[in-house]
């Protein structure tokens, strides 16, 4: 009856492994789940393979994290194929390098403000070397600088803040191009996310006003879904975001946006999200 199309392993910032993400979809009875992890498609042969072996339907994803403006927004990609994984790798080389740049800098600006952070530790044990705010905020909750990661990422790691500078990342528009160039299905991810104040509103370019001048030019360029239920969403704003997706004629998408214990109050499932979104999306893929 429902799925979740959009969850996150230990290939990026979450703490289940590809296989314990399927697993536990079902265990759930989910019908349908997507692996997405941040600009990383290592494990999806290993989600896949899981797959192989269990009634849930996986999807092959990944989350771009692009920016637009002085903004930065978040592109699905659902139902990508085997053979365009090293394209995708390809594509996410130069900002992986400046994001490691970027990350190396914020550990020294911690260390030099007195924050004993050791990116070496940090590095070495994350999976393939990932790092972002994420394992920050874990080692500055873990030395007790904050009493929970969400302070830490309302302060000492906020966008905008002493610390804290984003990397350059992909062009939206051209993100959006690359996806359909390779045959997946282009996804805005949790728009409208700083109406709720449980993130940094100044991150994102998700106000109506600047959906309404982004996705005539996103659908330009290929864009065709949008999810309209999210972890992040209160009920006005779901109904923001389906409102708006009717609008522009898009495809509705929805996840957890899960992430394992690195957000324990976000539940693989918990959105409810009917598996007639995977259905309309997948027959998209294929045609």
């Amino acid at each position: 009856m429902f799925c979740d199309l959009h969850t996150h392993s230990v290939f990026s910032d979450g703490t289940d492994t590809p296989e314990e993400i399927v697993f536990r979809a079902e265990a759930l009875g989910l019908g349908a789940v997507a692996l997405t992890d941040h600009n990383c498609v290592d494990g999806l042969p290993r989600f896949l393979a899981a797959g192989s072996a269990s009634p849930v339907k996986t999807v092959p994803g990944v989350e771009f994290s692009t920016g637009w403006l002085d903004g930065e927004l978040h592109i699905l990609a659902l139902f990508v194929r085997e053979e365009h994984y090293d394209a995708i790798r390809s594509l996410c080389a130069g900002p992986d390098q400046a994001k490691r740049e970027s990350n190396l800098a914020l550990a020294k600006a911690l260390n030099d403000a007195g924050y004993a952070i050791d990116y070496e530790a940090i590095e070495a044990a994350s999976p393939n070397g990932r790092i972002n705010r994420s394992q920050f905020g874990d080692a500055l909750l873990r030395l007790g600088y904050v009493k929970t990661k969400q302070e830490a990422f309302d302060t000492i790691l906020r966008p905008g803040g002493p610390f804290y500078q984003p990397p350059k990342r992909l062009d939206a528009l051209e993100t959006i191009g690359f996806i359909r160039s390779i045959g997946a299905v282009p996804v805005l991810a949790h728009p409208f996310q700083d109406s709720n104040q449980r993130r940094p509103a100044a991150r994102f370019h998700h106000t109506p006003a600047q959906m309404e001048a982004f996705l005539p030019l996103a659908m330009e360029a290929g864009l065709e879904g949008m999810e309209t239920m999210h972890s992040c969403f209160d009920l006005d704003t779901a109904c923001l975001a389906d409102r708006m997706a009717g609008q522009f004629g898009l495809l509705q998408s929805g996840g957890s946006d899960y992430h394992g214990t690195g957000k324990q109050d976000v539940l693989l499932g918990g959105q409810y999200v009917p598996m007639e979104f995977y259905r309309r999306l997948k027959a998209l893929s294929e045609g």
